[in-house]
C-alpha cells in the first residue's frame, strides 16, 4: 500500500512547483514548522528557494523527505496540481526524472504496462524479443492482459522486431514502449 501524502494544502505551504522545469522548490517555512527559533532560521538560510526532491534513486525516479518520510517527487507534483490521487503515475517519455506535468499521466496498472521502457536484463535491444537457442532463431512475443501472444520464430532480428511492432501497435500500446530509458 502507498504511503499516504500530506494535504494538499500543506504542500503548497513548503513547495512550489516550477513547471517550466519539473522541479520542486522549497518555499521559506513558517516559524510554527520547527520547535525552536534556531531550527526555523538555519532550515530557511539552507532551503528556502532552493530544489526539493532531487535525489535520484538507483531505478531513476527522483525522492526526497518531508517531515521525517520520503516520498517520490512525480507523486507530490500530482497532488500539488490534481484534487484527484491517480492509481499510478506514467512517466511518458520513460524518463524517470523528467517530473514535467506534461510528462506525467494517470494510468491504470494495465497502461502503464503498455508503456515500459526496455528492460536492462533485456540482450537482444529489442523488449520481447529473444533468441531462442534450441531453434537457432529470433523469437517475438508480446504480453496482453496478463496472456503471452507467441508471435513466431524468425531467422532474422529486423522480422522478429517488425511483428513485435506491429502486434504492439494493433494491441494499442504507447508509442514509447520498448524504448531504451533515458
Amino acid at each position: 500500500m502507498k504511503k499516504s501524502l500530506p494535504s494538499r494544502e500543506y504542500l503548497c505551504k513548503v513547495l512550489r512547483y516550477d513547471a517550466e522545469s519539473g522541479k520542486l522548490l522549497w518555499k521559506r517555512r513558517p516559524r510554527d514548522h520547527f520547535k525552536t527559533n534556531r531550527g526555523w532560521g538555519t532550515w530557511n538560510a539552507q532551503n528556502a528557494d532552493n530544489e526539493a526532491f532531487c535525489t535520484i534513486r538507483p531505478d531513476g525516479y527522483m525522492k526526497g523527505s518531508l517531515n521525517c518520510s520520503q516520498y517520490l517527487a512525480h507523486r507530490i507534483i500530482w497532488a500539488i496540481n490534481y484534487d484527484i490521487p491517480p492509481e499510478l503515475i506514467d512517466h511518458v517519455d520513460g524518463n524517470r526524472a523528467n517530473n514535467r506535468l506534461s510528462n506525467l499521466r494517470s494510468v491504470t496498472h494495465r497502461e502503464n504496462g503498455m508503456n515500459k521502457v526496455i528492460p536492462n536484463t533485456n540482450t537482444s535491444g529489442y523488449i520481447g524479443v529473444y533468441w531462442e537457442v534450441s531453434l537457432k532463431k529470433w523469437r517475438s512475443q508480446l504480453n496482453v492482459r496478463g496472456k503471452c501472444i507467441k508471435l513466431g520464430c524468425f531467422d532474422k532480428l529486423e522480422d522478429a522486431v517488425s511483428a513485435r511492432k506491429f502486434a504492439a501497435i494493433e494491441h494499442g500500446f504507447h508509442p514509447n514502449h520498448g524504448k531504451p530509458s533515458v
